[in-house]
């Protein structure tokens, strides 16, 4: 006798499988999403406050000698504000001022640079 095997197709137990298998995977590339969105956000920040802290560091150098003081100051860019905070320290001894900015945004330091900036004598 010859049997035939008419069972074509999927149980209902293996379409569960598979749809819960796809479901943790499309639930894992959601979460990946938000990450990466938070991820974008960041460099942003950072990007802004290096573009922020070039403009003080050329403003700094094209300074006089005489006019790198203490400053802090403000600016807004997209909605996020910055906090720009330059502290001088100056050697007599040696004749140069010891520069440092520091670039804040929320409340946190985003960067930070430090600058030497020598007394020439003319």
């Amino acid at each position: 006798m010859i049997t035939i095997n008419t069972d074509n197709g999927f149980t209902l137990i293996e379409v569960l499988i598979a749809m819960m298998i796809l479901t943790i995977g499309l639930l894992g590339f959601s979460s990946l999403q938000g990450t990466n969105a938070m991820g974008n956000l960041k460099s942003n920040i950072v990007s802004m406050s290096s573009l922020i802290a070039d403009a003080e560091l050329e403003k700094i150098v094209n300074n006089s000698y005489a006019d790198c003081v203490d400053y802090n100051a403000t600016t807004i860019v997209d909605t996020k504000t910055y906090e720009i905070y330059c502290s001088v320290n100056e050697n007599a001894t040696d004749n140069y001022k010891n520069i440092q900015l520091v670039i804040q945004c929320d409340g946190k330091n985003i960067c930070s640079f430090d600058y030497i900036k020598i007394q020439n004598y003319e």
